[in-house]
């Protein structure tokens, strides 16, 4: 399995067990809107309908590879200085 990681950061992305199609120096990954219950487990989503009725609010809707690889949204940058700092740090890398 080849895990992607971040050249930034080197947080891992997601992996080969998705599609994965290249454009230029893009990855576009096909992934899938999935119900994640409290537990843990997932199950797929029919849009447009309630497969036996099993909408309770106890699962949230989320994408497989969000879920999957346990990603997790990055911290904003709110004010001016700090992006200019963040654009610096990058081009060091």
């Amino acid at each position: 399995m080849i895990s992607y990681k971040c050249i930034v950061t080197g947080d891992d992305l997601f992996s080969d067990i998705y599609k994965i199609k290249t454009d230029g120096a893009l990855y576009i990954i096909e992934g899938k809107l999935v119900r994640q219950n409290e537990d843990g487990t997932q199950s797929d989503v029919t849009i447009g309908s309630d497969q036996d009725g099993q909408n309770d609010g106890s699962t949230d809707l989320v994408v497989n590879i969000i879920a999957g690889n346990r990603l997790e949204p990055a911290a904003p940058v709110l004010t001016k200085r700090q992006y200019q700092q963040h654009l610096k740090n990058y081009v060091k890398r």
